[in-house]
C-alpha cells in the first residue's frame, strides 16, 4: 500500500536526475510533502518520438474504458502479482509504464492506545542513500462526454521488505537506477519482460522514522510533516525492528 508520499525535490532536480525534459505543467508543481491521491504528481515516461519526459498526471488511475472517473479513487495503487490479468492494468503494462519520483512514502502501523481499535503511527521511509525513490507506475488517458482529457497514474505495489514488513505487508515497487531505462522502454512490449522488476528491494535499502499524525490530513502540508517524532516512545529490538 502507498496513500501518501512526498514530492519535495524541484522539477529541475529531478528532470536531471532522470535525464528527462520537464513540461511547462511539471515546471510549475510546487513541492509537496503530503501528496494525496487524486492530486496532480509529477512522472517520468518515455516516447519514442520525444525521448524522456517529466509531465504531470493525476493520481488515482482511471481506464479509458470506465464510464466516470470516480473508480480512480480505488486505483491508486495496483499488485504487481497481478497487473497482467487486471483489466484495469494490463493494457498499460505493456504500453504505458512510468516512474513516480519520491522523497519518501508514508506507512500506518496500528500502535495500542487503550482502545479496542487502537491507533494508527505514520512512519517517513526515504532512501538510505539519500537518493530519489523512483517508484514504478503505469499512466492512462480517459475522456469524458465532451473529450475532454484525463492522465492518470497508479503506483505499483510489491510484498514488504524487512525494511518494511513489521509496518506493512506492502510497499511501492521501487526500482533502482539501472531498471530506468528498462522499464520506461516503449518499444518493449512484453509483459514478462518487465515484471520481473517488480519485487522488494533489498533489506537496507531503506530508513525511516515516526512522524506526527498531523499528515493524516491531506490539507496539512510542510517540511514539518516529515520531522522525527518528538518523545517517540516506539519500541524497537537490536536490529531495527518494531517490538
Amino acid at each position: 500500500m502507498c496513500g501518501r508520499y512526498g514530492s519535495i525535490k524541484s522539477t529541475a532536480v529531478l528532470a536531471e536526475r532522470f535525464v528527462a525534459v520537464p513540461n511547462e505543467e511539471a515546471e510549475e508543481r510546487p513541492p509537496s510533502w503530503n501528496v494525496a491521491p487524486t492530486q496532480p504528481v509529477r512522472a517520468v515516461l518515455e516516447r519514442p518520438d520525444q525521448g524522456r519526459l517529466l509531465v504531470v498526471l493525476r493520481w488515482g488511475l482511471v481506464p479509458y474504458w470506465a464510464k466516470d472517473p470516480s473508480i480512480g479513487t480505488r486505483q491508486i495503487n495496483a499488485r504487481a502479482e497481478t497487473l497482467a490479468r487486471k483489466p484495469a492494468y494490463r493494457t498499460a503494462l505493456t504500453r504505458r509504464r512510468v516512474l513516480i519520483p519520491a522523497d519518501g512514502f508514508y506507512e500506518w502501523r496500528r500502535v495500542d492506545n487503550g482502545t479496542k481499535r487502537g491507533a494508527r503511527r505514520p512512519f517517513w521511509f526515504t532512501r538510505a542513500d539519500g537518493d530519489v525513490l523512483a517508484l514504478a507506475g503505469l499512466r492512462e488517458n480517459w475522456r469524458d462526454a465532451e473529450g475532454n482529457l484525463m492522465r492518470t497514474c497508479t503506483i505499483v505495489t510489491c510484498a514488504a521488505n524487512p525494511d518494511v514488513a513489521d509496518i506493512h505487508d506492502r510497499m511501492p515497487v521501487v526500482l533502482e537506477p539501472e531498471m530506468w531505462e528498462r522499464w520506461l522502454d516503449p518499444e518493449e512490449k512484453e509483459p514478462d519482460e518487465v515484471t520481473g522488476l517488480l519485487v522488494p528491494p533489498p533489506a537496507g535499502t531503506l530508513v525511516r522514522h515516526a512522524v506526527s499524525d498531523r499528515v493524516n490530513k491531506p490539507e496539512v502540508d510542510g517540511p514539518e510533516l516529515v520531522a522525527p517524532l518528538e518523545n517517540d516512545d516506539t519500541e524497537e529490538d537490536a536490529s531495527g525492528r518494531l517490538l
